[in-house]
């Protein structure tokens, strides 16, 4: 008799993309402000400078970068769900599927504000 040892990980079946993204929901944040986040970090942004554009707490921000730094393929989701300033639901719809590309516009807005990602995002 062979004992499973619960330090192992366990295989598991790759998640969707659907159930990826459901992870990061949040009503305290939007796509715009998460994909604003992780360009302005991966420009080496500070999150202070960050959290002052999208006023909301240095820690908030940093908190939030390392959840979505947690899922892979973060932007691609992000992109393929569509940026808003719309603060995300709870949950997505039973039958919601995101959309096989995304559509990156070419200015980012962020509560009025036009974030330094125009040549970035080109």
């Amino acid at each position: 008799m062979m004992l499973e040892n619960p330090h192992l990980p366990v295989a598991t079946e790759p998640l969707t993309d659907e159930a990826r993204f459901s992870q990061i929901l949040s009503p305290y944040w939007s796509s715009a402000e998460d994909y604003y986040l992780l360009t302005a970090r991966a420009q080496d942004k500070a999150y202070t400078i960050i959290a002052g554009e999208i006023e909301r707490p240095r820690f908030a921000v940093k908190c939030r970068y390392q959840r979505l730094r947690a899922i892979e393929d973060i932007e691609d989701l992000l992109l393929r769900y569509g940026l808003s300033d719309a603060r995300y639901c709870l949950s997505l719809p039973e039958d919601y599927r995101l959309p096989e590309t995304g559509h990156c516009p070419e200015d980012i807005g962020i509560r009025g504000r036009e974030p330094e990602l125009r040549g970035h995002l080109e």
